[in-house]
C-alpha cells in the first residue's frame, strides 16, 4: 500500500493559500492535466461533498470526508481503479504557510508489482502540482 507525501511551505498568509488549494473549480491552473472538475453536491465545500474530477486520462471520484477551514481537507475515493485516502493539513507560521499531504492509495495484492511505478508518479505528480501552486500564489 503506497503512502505518498509531501511538504511544501509557501510565502503568503494562510487564508490565502487555503482559498486557493482547497477550491476544485481552481485545481486547473496549478495541477498540471485536470482537465474536468465537478462538484456532484455541496457548495459551498463541506464534509459530505462529493467530487469527480478528470485528470489526463484518470478519472478521480471522491466524498469529501473531513473540512475543516484553513485547517484539514480529507477527499476519500477511487483513484483511477484504487481506492485512496488523502489528507491535506495546512498549518500557518506568521506571513508563510505550510502544506503537508498525505495519500495512502490501496493497489491491492493483484497489484503489488505496480505499486512502485504508481508511488513514483504519484509522488512526481504532486510535488509539480505544490511547486506550481507555490509559483502561482509567491508571484501574485
Amino acid at each position: 500500500m503506497p503512502v505518498i507525501e509531501q511538504t511544501v511551505t509557501i510565502q503568503k498568509p494562510l487564508f490565502d493559500v487555503f482559498r486557493v488549494a482547497a477550491d476544485f473549480a481552481q485545481w486547473h491552473t496549478w495541477q498540471a492535466g485536470v482537465k474536468n472538475v465537478a462538484l456532484i453536491s455541496g457548495e459551498p465545500i463541506r464534509a459530505g461533498t462529493m467530487v469527480s474530477l478528470e485528470r489526463g486520462s484518470t478519472f478521480i471520484n471522491a466524498d469529501v470526508t473531513d473540512y475543516q477551514r484553513q485547517k484539514t481537507l480529507t477527499l476519500t475515493g477511487v483513484w483511477g481503479r484504487f481506492r485512496f485516502v488523502r489528507h491535506i493539513e495546512f498549518s500557518a507560521n506568521g506571513r508563510e504557510s505550510t502544506i503537508r499531504d498525505k495519500m495512502t492509495i490501496q493497489t491491492g495484492f493483484i497489484w503489488f508489482w505496480y505499486n512502485p511505478i504508481l508511488s513514483a508518479q504519484l509522488r512526481s505528480q504532486f510535488k509539480a502540482d505544490w511547486a506550481a501552486l507555490k509559483k502561482q500564489l509567491e508571484s501574485s
